[in-house]
């Protein structure tokens, strides 16, 4: 059945003394190599995050030098045809 947040109190106590029940009950060895794996979780990804973002940065960089060559090897300027046909020519 439903609970509310004061019977869940009751039985359980109080979201503080939650942690600190869990706390006292852990090993603090244990909670060390937590805290080290975490820590070296985070890193990982960071590192893994810098790394994709410089990557995403120079591939930006190949496709912005690469647009401008193609756009400079026209002389900078782009020509349009427009050809008139006659209403002989269309029949």
């Amino acid at each position: 059945h439903d609970m509310t947040y004061d019977e869940v109190v009751e039985r359980l106590g109080t979201p503080k003394e939650v942690i600190i029940s869990y706390y006292e009950q852990e090993d603090m060895d244990s909670l060390i190599e937590k805290a080290k794996v975490r820590r070296l979780l985070k890193n990982f990804l960071s590192v893994a995050f810098a790394v994709l973002l410089v990557f995403l940065c120079y591939k930006a960089y190949i496709y912005q030098k690469t647009f401008e060559e193609i756009r400079d090897s026209k002389g900078g300027y782009f020509e349009e045809t427009i050809e008139v046909k006659e209403d002989s020519e269309i029949e």
